[in-house]
């Protein structure tokens, strides 16, 4: 955990230490409970595991094509149908988790994840 993640708001690193512009979400660290909770604009098309991918990408200040395929562990397309925000929105929404590289991802919906080590 680098100082400057904690309990503030932050925007994707680039791997050089300098901040990408294009990212779509924000992700808070909550000390008490060693947590990452990203937040996904609602208004993007980026698919949760994408975002998930990406927020581990900022986390561990990796590019994100340098770490494993998503593949190797979920399967994206499913899990981007259960979050599918074209579904109705009186529909329960499901809880995943899964275990990517050393994290525990937890997908709450398809603008809120929480990531563990």
């Amino acid at each position: 955990m680098t100082p400057d993640m904690e309990d503030a708001d932050i925007e994707k690193e680039a791997p050089d230490g300098g901040i990408a512009e294009r990212d779509s979400y924000s992700i808070t660290y909550d000390e008490s409970t060693d947590t990452y909770h990203v937040s996904i604009d609602p208004n993007e098309r980026v698919p949760v595991g994408v975002t998930a991918i990406q927020a581990i990408a900022t986390i561990t200040q990796t590019d994100p094509l340098e770490l494993e395929p998503l593949v190797e562990y979920i399967d994206p397309d499913h899990l981007q149908g259960l979050f599918d925000s074209t579904q109705s929105t009186t529909a329960l929404q499901p809880t995943v988790s899964f275990s990517y590289i050393g994290y525990r991802i937890t997908i709450e919906s398809p603008t809120e994840v929480r990531i563990s080590p």
